[in-house]
C-alpha cells in the first residue's frame, strides 16, 4: 500500500516537471516570437523611411532648381537689356557710326517712336497772335524749338546743325535721368512740361493731371525750376486735355507767375485755352504755328519748312516745332537754303 502510494506521488512529481518544461518552452517560444515580430516591424520601418526620403526629397529639391533656373534667366534676360542699351548708346554717340567691328556693316534703322499725341490739332498750321511778339521792319524770324531732347548725343547734333534752335528738354526719369545736368552747359534752353493727353500710351512720370491741386501743380512747377534754374521758357509735352481745361490751366499759369516763366502752346489740341489763361495772370504768351516732322520723311519735313517760312514772311515771324529724329536733323542740316528769307531765332529773341 506504501509502495502504490509512492509511485502514484512520483507519477504526480513527473508529471509536474513535465508540465514545467512544457511552461518554459512555451515561454521561450512566445518570446523568440517576439523578437522576430520586433526585427521585422525594425526592418520595415527602416524600409519605409528610407523610400520616404527618397521618394520626399526630390519634391524639395526641385522648387530649388526651378529658383535657379528663374534666376538664371532673369540674370541673362537683364544682362541682354543691358548689352542692348549699350550698343545703342554706343551708336548714337559716335554719330550713327558703329564702334564695335562686329556692327561695322550692319544698317542701324532708327525706331519711329510716337512723340506727340495723335490729335487732328497737329496738322494744323496756326497764326496765333502772341502777347509778345514786336514786329520790326527786318528780315522775317523763325524760332524752331526741337521738343524732347533728354540726352547727351542728341545734344551734341542739334549743336552741329550750324544755325540756332531752341531746345526744350523734358524732365529726368528713369528713362532719361541726365536730361537736367546735360541742359546746364546749354545757354538757352526751354523745359518741355508734360501734361495730360486725352489718349497717350507713353506719358511721363509725374505728368501733371487735370484734377491736381493747385499745390501739386505749384510744387511741380518748383522742382522744374531747381531742376532747370536758368529756364525761363516752357512748353506742354502732349496736354491736350490739360490744356483744354480752363480750371487746370488757370492753377499752373499761376503757378508759372510764381516763378517768371513764359508759356508756348504747343497747340497739341484747337481747344486750347492756354492764351486765355496766360492773360489772365499777366504771363508773356507763344504758340507753334506748325510742326515739322509729324512724318518721318524729309520730302514732307522740308515741304512743312517751307510752309512755317511763308507764314514767317507773312507774319513778322513764325514757330515750328520738331524732334531730335536721326531724319528730322539730318533734314534740317541739309535744308539751309529754304531758310536764306528768314533769320532763324531763339525762342526768346522773337
Amino acid at each position: 500500500m506504501k509502495n502504490k502510494h509512492k509511485n502514484k506521488h512520483k507519477n504526480k512529481v513527473k508529471h509536474s516537471s513535465k508540465l514545467y518544461i512544457n511552461l518554459q518552452n512555451i515561454i521561450l517560444l512566445l518570446v523568440f516570437l517576439s523578437l522576430s515580430l520586433m526585427i521585422v516591424y525594425v526592418t520595415m520601418i527602416s524600409f519605409q523611411s528610407t523610400k520616404f526620403t527618397t521618394e520626399v526629397q526630390p519634391k524639395r529639391t526641385t522648387p530649388i532648381v526651378n529658383l535657379v533656373q528663374k534666376t538664371n534667366n532673369q540674370m541673362i534676360e537683364k544682362s541682354t537689356i543691358t548689352i542692348d542699351t549699350k550698343l545703342k548708346t554706343s551708336i548714337d554717340k559716335s554719330n550713327d557710326k558703329t564702334t564695335n567691328n562686329i556692327h561695322t556693316n550692319i544698317p542701324i534703322k532708327e525706331p519711329i517712336p510716337a512723340l506727340e499725341e495723335p490729335t487732328p490739332a497737329l496738322d494744323i498750321v496756326y497764326k496765333e497772335k502772341s502777347t509778345k511778339v514786336k514786329k520790326i521792319n527786318t528780315k522775317p524770324k523763325l524760332a524752331i524749338i526741337i521738343d524732347d531732347v533728354s540726352f547727351k548725343h542728341e545734344v551734341n547734333k542739334i549743336l552741329n546743325l550750324g544755325f540756332e534752335v531752341t531746345m526744350a528738354f523734358l524732365p529726368p526719369t528713369a528713362q532719361h535721368k541726365n536730361s537736367a545736368k546735360i541742359a546746364k552747359n546749354i545757354p538757352f534752353y526751354m523745359i518741355h512740361f508734360p501734361l495730360e493727353a486725352m489718349s497717350f500710351k507713353y506719358s511721363e512720370k509725374n505728368t501733371l493731371k487735370i484734377n491736381d491741386s493747385y499745390e501739386v501743380i505749384l510744387n511741380r512747377v518748383k522742382q522744374l525750376h531747381m531742376l532747370y534754374p536758368n529756364a525761363t521758357y516752357t512748353n506742354n509735352h502732349t496736354g491736350s486735355k490739360f490744356t483744354s481745361n480752363t480750371k487746370a490751366m488757370q492753377k499752373l499759369m499761376r503757378a508759372l507767375k510764381q516763378y517768371n516763366f513764359s508759356f508756348v502752346d504747343s497747340k497739341t489740341t484747337i481747344k486750347s485755352v492756354a492764351k486765355q489763361t496766360a492773360s489772365e495772370y499777366n504771363i508773356p504768351f507763344l504758340a507753334r504755328n506748325i510742326f515739322l516732322d509729324n512724318k518721318p520723311d524729309k520730302d514732307y519735313i522740308q515741304t512743312q519748312i517751307k510752309k512755317v517760312v511763308d507764314v514767317a514772311k507773312k507774319d513778322g515771324f513764325a514757330i515750328a516745332i520738331c524732334h531730335p529724329r536721326r531724319i528730322t536733323l539730318k533734314t534740317l542740316k541739309a535744308s539751309k537754303h529754304l531758310f536764306k528769307d528768314v533769320q532763324l531765332v531763339l525762342i526768346n529773341q522773337l
